[in-house]
């Protein structure tokens, strides 16, 4: 497996644990099927931390972890904003619907291929979500 691969892998794992120390053997089970060359985690954090920064890749016995911001992961966004919008619905139901439709943005269309059981518009290949009405969400 090309090493730029690995490097990619092993960030995906970093930011899954979502600002948590991942264990050092959890990052080797997520890159390689077998039991890697010696050194080669240490030589691949090695290249991320020169990518990314000391101060954002960090070493925490006994692994690694990612020193990134409330909103680095757009599943954490989302989330947030899910919340955000419950809040809403009550008070402001249109701010609601506007806000889940910019949450939407964060997702490939793939994610979002089919919703309330509709193809995906030309759109910016994304599907309008419809409130119940028939407004536009």
């Amino acid at each position: 497996m090309p090493s730029r691969r690995q490097r990619a892998l092993i960030t995906r794992r970093l930011l899954l644990g979502g600002g948590a120390m991942v264990p050092a053997d959890a990052l080797v089970d997520a890159v390689w099927e077998t039991e890697p060359p010696k050194h080669a985690l240490h030589a691949q954090v090695s290249r991320l931390r020169a990518l990314l920064g000391p101060e954002v890749l960090l070493t925490r016995a006994p692994g690694y972890l990612l020193a990134t911001g409330p909103h680095a992961v757009d599943a954490d966004r989302f989330a947030e904003g899910v919340r955000e919008a419950g809040g809403l619905a009550a008070t402001d139901p249109a701010g609601a619907v506007a806000l889940l439709d910019e949450l939407l943005g964060l997702w490939p269309s793939a994610v979002k291929y089919r919703v309330h059981g509709r193809r995906p518009s030309s759109r910016r290949g994304r599907t309008p979500l419809t409130a119940p009405g028939g407004s536009r969400m």
